[in-house]
């Protein structure tokens, strides 16, 4: 049993780093995207996570599974997304290193996924002039990156809740589906003229990526 509990902890340490280094961000950047997105971030709404029951947690997990989300590239800056991915490639890298992840079978394929993407835009030399079948190609992909990313984002919090409690409503408010974690252009209700600016919760975003106790404290 105490080796077992190392090595969850060994595990959950991991996968929190990946989503403080590298997941969270990632969701927010693909969600301007998703033409669906505003129903998924109606779904995955803080104010009503923070009262989901384990049993709805494990519901709305698997009504996630059987969602796909659609990528549309039209007006994604691909260089962007190559130059972030390119930027946190020693930590994805490390994740796939770590021997502990063969037991997370799901997240080891999100990280293969992520990884895939940022191949394919790497060996691409002009992401501006892409032919219709590479336009496919990658919404394909980014489509199954996304996917997976959202089931792991719900399966971390649900741990933080049965687990930190403490940390779960921070997680969720400041995290990818927050209002405050919202990238600006997909923030809910932005209006410059009532003082809401979106800039303003972008900064607040940062609270959750900066806060080193969310760091490390999630199951796979």
């Amino acid at each position: 049993h105490r080796e077992r509990r190392r090595l969850n902890h060994s595990l959950s340490m991991t996968v929190g780093m990946f989503f403080h280094e590298v997941g969270a961000d990632l969701l927010r950047k693909m969600q301007r995207n998703i033409p669906q997105k505003n129903c998924i971030q109606s779904y995955l709404k803080p104010g009503a996570m923070e009262k989901w029951t384990d049993a709805e947690y494990a519901e709305k997990i698997t009504a996630m599974e059987e969602r796909k989300a659609q990528f549309n590239l039209k007006g994604a800056d691909l260089g962007a997304f190559r130059d972030f991915l390119l930027a946190k490639r020693g930590v994805i890298l490390r994740m796939l290193e770590n021997q502990n992840l063969k037991e997370s079978s799901r997240f080891v394929m999100m990280i293969w996924a992520i990884t895939h993407v940022s191949d394919e835009l790497v060996i691409r030399p002009d992401l501006e002039q892409l032919s219709k079948e590479d336009i496919e190609h990658l919404e394909a992909d980014l489509q199954r990156a996304f996917d997976l990313l959202v089931l792991n984002w719900m399966r971390y919090v649900l741990h933080l809740k049965k687990s930190y409690p403490f940390m779960y409503v921070a997680a969720l408010r400041y995290g990818p589906f927050g209002e405050a974690g919202l990238p600006e252009e997909v923030a809910e209700g932005s209006d410059p003229q009532k003082g809401n600016r979106p800039a303003a919760r972008h900064e607040t975003a940062h609270i959750y990526r900066n806060r080193p106790s969310l760091r490390g404290r999630v199951a796979v």
